[in-house]
């Protein structure tokens, strides 16, 4: 999926797309007996002549992640459309990446990794820096965990199994929502830092990881201390089966409401923000 900046007169816009497993060497892996099934790679292309029919210009790697199968892996590429020049996030690329199917195959340790790897996470990089892992990319100082041994700078907030789509209110809040398992959608809204359950809970319910995800649990009596965030939003697969969106409608008679979708049943929702 692209997304486009422009700096007058080159137009900067960044892609995804994979490539099978060991095809280059990654920025990103794990060291785990699992296999690489693909990699997914981002691109920035500059062009040079907007207008062309014909892209005219240059590209280059920014990022490199291998993936343990055909699923959750490199979702949104955008930017946050309140920023202005001069905000502390101005230029910054959120970037949503799943747990790549590991909870699925029994490496749930891949995907809870509190902070400390780069699955089931909302990233956020500059596109322009150099102190990323591989030199092309650089991590925000306003990055909750940029600087800290053994956290990844790249990190906004982690515990997702799929945050497909990443999207702002009218107020400037940073929402995403999250595909679930076999039982719960979600609609977060997103904190620095945060972690979101996966894949220890989906939505507000405890699974077990390495024991069958159509069983939830209550939460625990000590649930504070696993520090989750819960949904603002959720809803049973009775109702969505995979959730997408995540929009404000500026006016009319829905205006305010959060506007979602359900990918198989192609229904719309709505409800208040």
């Amino acid at each position: 999926m692209p997304f486009i900046r422009i700096l007058k007169p080159t137009v900067f816009f960044y892609t995804s797309h994979t490539e099978p497993g060991g095809t280059a060497p990654s920025d990103f892996g794990y060291t785990d007996s699992l296999g690489v099934f693909m990699q997914w790679v981002l691109t920035e292309w500059k062009a040079e002549n907007p207008s062309a029919a014909v892209f005219q210009g240059t590209d280059r790697e920014v990022l490199r992640i291998d993936n343990a199968s055909q699923a959750h892996g490199m979702q949104e590429l955008t930017f946050n459309p309140f920023s202005q020049k001069g905000d502390p996030d101005y230029g910054l690329l959120y970037i949503g990446y799943g747990d790549g199917g590991t909870a699925e195959k029994r490496f749930a340790a891949i995907s809870n990794h509190q902070g400390a790897g780069i699955y089931s996470s909302i990233l956020r990089i500059d596109p322009a820096g150099k102190d990323g892992v591989n030199g092309q990319y650089g991590i925000p100082k306003i990055n909750p965990f940029a600087g800290i041994p053994g956290k990844a700078g790249e990190i906004m907030a982690y515990g997702f199994r799929n945050p497909n789509r990443i999207f702002w209110d009218e107020k400037g809040q940073l929402h995403a929502t999250d595909i679930g398992q076999h039982s719960i959608e979600e609609i977060n809204r997103i904190e620095p830092g945060k972690f979101y359950g996966w894949p220890i809970r989906e939505g507000t319910f405890s699974i077990n990881p390495f024991g069958s995800f159509r069983t939830l649990y209550p939460l625990p009596v000590d649930d504070s201390k696993y520090g989750a965030s819960y949904p603002l939003i959720q809803l049973e697969h009775d109702e969505t089966v995979a959730i997408i969106g995540g929009y404000i409608m500026p006016e009319g008679p829905l205006k305010g409401k959060f506007i979602f979708g359900d990918i198989p049943s192609g229904r719309l929702f709505f409800c208040r923000s």
